[in-house]
């Protein structure tokens, strides 16, 4: 269970039949959008507009498709290098800034500890693992690639990295179906993306906002509190400390 609810939403979506709700699967979650449009049927051609940017991306950043961009990079060896679209560098580019701004404490480049520690079945720092996160330690670090503006060109100086997305590909897709809903002219929505993530928009000449309440962790019918979001986003990665979620700098959870 995630820490943030959307009765709040769900309610607002019930009372306004200026609201549409529509939804599909994509990286390994549901994604829902709410467009607050007069035409419904406008509307779900321009959802179903961003749900097929949505897969797009999937194709192209998720590390467990075989062919995708993301894979690709995997695959290098040392000093091999690729050429990949400009979403792939874009977010390359953003998540080595991320890196830099937190001192190491953001890296996508943990995908072989985050598989890892996964299959544990629970949280251990005993000495029994130093050794093998030690060797995976060899692997992480996102400046181990090196990225070229000008041709797109991604090339590996390290003997192998791993890339995962994962905390970053959803909001960077999030932020593009955004972009394309505005381009159909949709002034007010919500894109939630798996229930831990929540993005909302509007323009500025309008004034709608999205009630989200967040429910205690364990008791779901508490409110803990009532944030009304208005071209804001809010994300959230579970209740405890746990093995989805790795400092990369320590290689342990």
């Amino acid at each position: 269970m995630n820490p943030t609810e959307y009765s709040g939403i769900q309610n607002l979506y019930n009372q306004n039949s200026m609201i549409h709700r529509f939804s599909t699967k994509a990286m390994a979650t549901i994604f829902e959008i709410y467009i607050a449009h007069p035409d419904k049927k406008y509307a779900r051609q321009a959802a179903n507009a961003a749900f097929s940017e949505l897969d797009r991306l999937e194709e192209e950043l998720s590390r467990f498709i075989e062919n995708s961009e993301i894979s690709h990079i995997n695959a290098l060896a040392k000093f091999d290098k690729t050429t990949v679209g400009i979403d792939v560098f874009n977010c390359l580019q953003q998540c080595h800034q991320l890196y830099q701004e937190t001192k190491g404490a953001f890296d996508i480049s943990t995908g072989l500890l985050i598989d890892f520690w996964k299959k544990q079945n629970g949280l251990k720092s005993t000495g029994s693992y130093e050794e093998i996160v030690g060797q995976m330690m060899r692997h992480v670090g996102i400046p181990w690639l090196h990225l070229d503006q000008a041709t797109f060109q991604v090339t590996l100086m390290n003997e192998a990295i791993h890339i995962d997305l994962g905390g970053f590909g959803k909001g960077y897709a999030i932020d593009k179906m955004i972009s394309l809903l505005k381009e159909w002219g949709i002034k007010n929505g919500l894109i939630q993306g798996g229930r831990s993530t929540v993005a909302v928009f509007d323009q500025e000449d309008e004034d709608q906002i999205w009630p989200l309440s967040i429910s205690h962790p364990r008791k779901t019918d508490h409110i803990i509190k009532r944030i009304d979001l208005s071209d804001r986003s809010l994300s959230g990665s579970g209740l405890l400390k746990g093995q989805h979620i790795i400092d990369p700098r320590s290689g342990y959870p």
